[in-house]
């Protein structure tokens, strides 16, 4: 059994193609994910610029049972990532990058913020998602080098 089918067979389920590409390597965005950037809309509509900390790829002695505890651990920080995601990314203020996996979402790109569940409080699954791109490919061409 691949990597990929572990990580499918642990999460349920297949990965959406253009996430499992990245995974496995194929292209060279985010080798190295310091100096990038994530721009985004928070749930309030303000513009937010969160810096990328840590990307999850099977790459550089990175496993995958790393992968699959990164994958079910759906309480990262302060609130919960919804069951039909997976974090792609933490970011700064312990923010996550996640990719729909499953159901209406699959494919699409989205950032739990949790600047938002500071300032409301609420800490279920929803709270504080917001959209951020179509597809994968999209969010990668959405990142942005860090200025200084």
């Amino acid at each position: 059994m691949s990597d990929i089918e572990r990580l499918e067979a642990a999460l349920g389920g297949p990965i959406p193609e253009e996430y499992r590409r990245f995974l496995l390597g194929g292209g060279d965005q985010l080798t190295s994910p310091f100096g990038y950037q994530v721009p985004y809309l928070d749930a309030l509509g303000e513009q937010r610029d969160a810096a990328i900390q840590t990307v999850y790829r099977l790459s550089r002695g990175v496993t995958v049972e790393f992968m699959i505890g990164v994958y079910r651990s759906r309480s990262p920080g302060d609130g919960l990532i919804p069951s039909d995601m997976i974090p792609v990314a933490s970011l700064t203020d312990d923010n996550r990058l996640m990719i729909g996996w499953r159901g209406p979402r699959a494919g699409r790109v989205f950032i739990k913020d949790f600047w938002q569940l500071e300032d409301d409080g609420r800490d279920e699954p929803e709270a504080g998602v917001v959209f951020f791109a179509a597809s994968f490919d999209q969010a990668l061409a959405r990142i942005q080098p860090a200025t200084k």
